[in-house]
């Protein structure tokens, strides 16, 4: 079946799956078989290494396929929280699970539902901003709702269709430092974008494949410096525009070779301010410039959605139910 697709396929009815990884590249990182005993702490900002802009060793790791505390069922995003926590969009368990940077259980929120309101169908995307709040997109009913760090339903938007304001399948989600929130409209082709209150701003893109159009736009990634990386999936490719939706690059292509991509999921800027590029089909990360150049890459994982925190510290959830920490 074409890769294009693949991302439209995640969102028919979901059932839990035990997924199997394959080691390759330049890491090996498959799984222990359950979830960690001793997470490993993370290291005090007087302790933090030196970033490697040539690699990202593995930390530690943790999760288990299930859906008991800790436990994930195709867990498809994460993020990082003001509190320096890491939330989870666990898609196949209707929640949301926070835990410590070094992989301890925290807490829990969300059940299934198809109206909102703190529940979920398909919770796709997860995003936090500066002021404490965290944004979940669902893919099945086409709401972002928005939370207080420790679970509080706060508000919700969206609702299907293609009219200004309104979003369809939103996938990925993105904030900047102005506390804006992007959404991966991904069925409508574009980039939607709200107040952190949910008030439509604005939006760019098209169906298509031409630079600034879009064939399941499926994640929305915002830099410090006024920049928006999309994973255009159906197209193989990620853009790069301003903030405002100007078009300024692209790269990738359809493939197997280095810079190319068959299932391009995520994407994130690391410590050395290099993008990180999940390609769940080809179980691994690739690393270009903000040009666009190719830099290496490492595997041994099926990775669906990234995040950084302040240190530097690369976290990605994967489809065998675990999320990995890597060095900065």
């Amino acid at each position: 079946m074409p890769q294009k697709y693949r991302i439209i396929l995640l969102l028919l009815p979901l059932f839990p799956m035990v997924f199997s990884v394959s080691c390759s590249k330049t890491y090996s990182v498959a799984p222990l078989p359950g979830p960690l005993a001793t997470p490993t702490p993370s290291p005090t900002p007087s302790t933090l290494p030196t970033p490697n802009c040539a690699a990202h060793p593995l930390v530690t790791h943790w999760g288990a396929i299930g859906s008991g505390n800790g436990q994930l069922n195709y867990p498809n995003a994460v993020a990082v929280g003001t509190d320096g926590n890491i939330y989870a969009a666990d898609t196949n368990n209707f929640r949301v699970e926070v835990f410590t940077p070094g992989g301890a259980y925290i807490a829990q929120w969300g059940s299934y539902g198809t109206g909102g309101n703190g529940t979920f169908a398909v919770p796709t995307g997860i995003a936090a901003d500066a002021l404490g709040h965290i944004y979940v997109s669902d893919a099945s009913t086409h709401l972002i709702q928005k939370f207080s760090l420790a679970g509080a339903f706060l508000l919700q938007w969206g609702g299907g269709g293609t009219a200004a304001g309104q979003v369809g399948y939103p996938y990925g989600l993105g904030t900047d430092s102005s506390n804006r929130v992007f959404v991966a409209d991904l069925t409508n082709s574009r980039i939607s974008v709200y107040t952190a209150n949910g008030g439509y701003y604005y939006d760019w893109g098209s169906p298509g494949s031409g630079p600034g159009q879009f064939n399941n736009p499926s994640e929305v990634f915002l830099d410090n410096n006024g920049y928006a990386y999309v994973t255009d999936a159906g197209n193989f490719r990620i853009q790069k525009f301003t903030s405002a939706g100007a078009y300024v690059t692209q790269w990738g292509s359809y493939g197997t070779g280095n810079g190319q991509f068959e299932s391009p999921y995520n994407c994130v800027m690391d410590k050395c301010g290099n993008i990180c590029v999940s390609d769940d089909a080809q179980l691994r990360v690739q690393v270009f410039d903000t040009s666009g150049n190719y830099l290496y890459q490492w595997g041994g994982l099926q990775p669906t959605g990234m995040a950084v925190d302040a240190n530097g510290y690369l976290y990605a959830a994967a489809l065998n139910a675990f999320i990995y920490k890597f060095d900065p």
